[in-house]
């Protein structure tokens, strides 16, 4: 039966048309405004637009409904719903959120960073001959996962004075510490 898979692949091309049209006019006629949301809906003729941010006044949904011909969204009804009135926070509050959160990661990844650079170090003045690995933590972790891994296998003063190394190294950036020692067999 090619009739009904020949009108799925109509119906589908003429939705990613629609789709694409959208987009092109959100892009282009609305770059200054966050679009969080966005549909259309070709049964209704329908354009649903969830946006975050300055209100946007009723002379701009005009300007824009006018230019919705010009994107071959003609006949369709333009609906905007704004999502920062009082409830919702504004786009500099937005922006200000993010940079803080990537700022605080970046200084979680460097706290890390630092851990685990002084925690090897101060296993290798130790031990020359152990490998040292680290798990990967969240960001957010105030714990640090050490794998140490030796040829043979330590004694119990070799391992309380790895451990001892390792804890100090750790809290010295108030790190809590796991431990696992492991013998390879290479």
């Amino acid at each position: 039966m090619a009739v009904p898979s020949l009108i799925t692949a109509l119906v589908t091309v003429r939705q990613s048309y629609l789709d694409s049209q959208l987009q092109s006019f959100v892009d282009s006629e609305m770059s200054s405004i966050y679009v969080s949301k966005q549909s259309v809906d070709r049964n209704q003729r329908k354009i649903s637009l969830f946006v975050v941010g300055s209100q946007v006044s009723s002379q701009e949904k005009q300007r824009l409904k006018k230019q919705l011909p010009s994107y071959h969204l003609t006949d369709y009804k333009l609906d905007i719903t704004q999502l920062s009135a009082k409830k919702y926070v504004s786009i500099a509050d937005l922006k200000k959120y993010f940079a803080d959160n990537q700022q605080a990661a970046q200084d979680a990844d460097s706290t890390q960073d630092k851990v685990q650079t002084a925690i090897a170090d101060e296993v290798k003045k130790i031990n020359k001959q152990v490998v040292v690995s680290f798990s990967d933590l969240k960001e957010e972790d105030d714990r640090v996962e050490v794998t140490i891994q030796t040829k043979q296998r330590l004694n119990a003063a070799q391992k309380k004075a790895l451990q001892k190394a390792v804890k100090d190294a750790a809290d010295q950036y108030s790190m809590t510490v796991q431990m696992t020692f492991t013998v390879s067999d290479k």
